[in-house]
Formats: C-alpha cells, structure tokens, sequence
C-alpha cells in the first residue's frame, strides 16, 4: 500500500460530534495513476481483466485509523453536543494521532484534508482546537478544506422542530 493522503472526517450533530481519521492509499496491482485530477482529487485508471478492456477511473480506497465520538471521552447525554465537548474531543483526537506517530514523519509528510459536515456548537469547538497550539502539527499539515454539508432545496416538508 502506498498511502497518498489521510482525511480527517468530521460530522457535527445537534447532540454529538463524529471524528474520523481515514488513510488513504494505493493497492498494489493493475492500477494506472492517473496524472490528471478528473474531480479534484487523485484518480486512477483499472484495467479489470488484460485480454477485455474494461477501464473505470475509480477512486483511492481508504480505511479507518482512528474514530471517537464525544462520548469516547466521557461526556454522557445533553453535554455531548456543546462546545467544550467537542474542543476536548478533538484534542484528544490530536493525541490521539501523536500517539500513532501519525504526525511525525518529517521525511515525506503525507497531507491531511478537513472534511466539514453538518451544523452545531460543536462545529465552533472544532475549528477553535484547530486554531490552539496543541494542534499546531496538524494544521501545518492540513492543505485542503471541503465543506460537504447537504444544504435543501425543495423537496418534503421537514419534521416539526422539537422544543424543550
């Protein structure tokens, strides 16, 4: 396996915050890489069988590293969706990563992008533990920002908001 970038997926409910650090990579076989990036990101070229030409440009594979929730670390029912939840979550996620020597490779560092999804007071934990010192190593790192929320436009009629 060749890793070529890692992704740090990160999705902020109204009452939790999901962490995801993903590897992804290579495998080894009869894949062509591509040097042109057809959708913003690597691509490569599979020729499923050498006598039939059946190419498809697929997409790196990618396996989980590391995932926690803000329960992992303790916070139990309402408080798993505020701000201090998610800014201790997301340090210990950086701890996490150090201890897997996940950011230590001074030689060939290996580029990270911060995929966003979803709407909370998390999500203000989040960007506030990216911007503290301890997460210095990361961001120096960290070369791309996607924002994937699902934004509406039409379609049904949403559930009735639940208020307390």
């Amino acid at each position: 396996k060749q890793v070529i970038r890692h992704f740090l997926h990160a999705l902020f409910n109204r009452n939790n915050l999901h962490l995801t650090v993903t590897r992804q990579f290579w495998p080894r076989s009869s894949l062509i890489q591509l040097d042109t990036a057809v959708k913003g990101g690597p691509q490569m070229l599979d020729a499923e069988n050498t006598r039939n030409a059946m190419l498809d440009i697929v997409r790196p594979k990618q396996e989980v590293v590391i995932s926690v929730t803000c329960g992992t670390f303790g916070f139990r029912k309402a408080a798993r969706g505020e701000f201090d939840a998610a800014y201790e979550t997301t340090i210990g996620l950086l701890k996490k990563m150090e201890e897997k020597n996940m950011l230590n490779d001074e030689h060939s560092p290996i580029p990270y992008t911060v995929t966003m999804r979803g709407f909370s007071k998390g999500r203000m934990g989040f960007i506030s533990a990216l911007q503290a010192p301890d997460s210095a190593k990361l961001v120096a790192r960290i070369d791309r920002f996607i924002e994937d929320t699902p934004i509406k436009f039409g379609g049904t009629r949403s559930r009735k908001v639940r208020r307390l």
